[in-house]
């Protein structure tokens, strides 16, 4: 949270996605937005979040069929969130020590989700992770829950972002974008 702009973009987890994709020479924009200091991820921030998306696709002329949405702890709450309330517009998604509380679970299957959670995360359960993660499943939704033996909520959230679960996310493309 805050007013700068540039808090969030200094985020390691930041740094491993971009690194990411300049290695293996993918265009991409990456849009990192800083949720103001009094709000949270969800509700009405969710109507921002599209319209800012749906400017950078029609700006850039981006490919609708590969947007995805990554985000660790309030960001990883919000890529729920988003999953729930825009059903059919991400080609995969990344929730790192999200909530999926409050989440419509039918609208989150539709997306292919990877979630990952440490066993010594002191704020957010695993059990409530898992247990929508397991209905998502009942769904025949495409869910992937991962957890780190020992990892707390920081660790979960800096070093989650790893070539084999970028590469999940990546490599899934969206046939029936929105």
């Amino acid at each position: 949270k805050g007013s700068d702009n540039e808090t969030q973009i200094k985020e390691k987890a930041v740094g491993a996605i971009a690194g990411y994709l300049a290695s293996r020479h993918i265009s991409s924009v990456l849009i990192v937005p800083q949720c103001p200091k009094n709000m949270a991820w969800g509700g009405k921030m969710n109507g921002v979040l599209k319209a800012l998306i749906d400017d950078c696709v029609s700006e850039y002329m981006a490919d609708a069929c590969r947007i995805y949405i990554l985000g660790g702890s309030m960001g990883g709450t919000g890529t729920w969130s988003m999953l729930s309330d825009y059903p059919g517009l991400f080609a995969a998604a990344m929730s790192v020590a999200g909530n999926p509380t409050g989440s419509d679970v039918g609208n989150v299957s539709r997306t292919p989700v990877l979630t990952v959670m440490g066993t010594h995360d002191e704020i957010m359960d695993i059990s409530l992770v898992r247990n929508f993660s397991d209905l998502v499943a009942s769904l025949c939704g495409e869910v992937l829950l991962e957890t780190e033996n020992g990892w707390t909520h920081e660790m979960t959230c800096t070093d989650s972002y790893t070539d084999n679960r970028l590469d999940w996310v990546f490599r899934h493309i969206n046939t029936a974008p929105l």
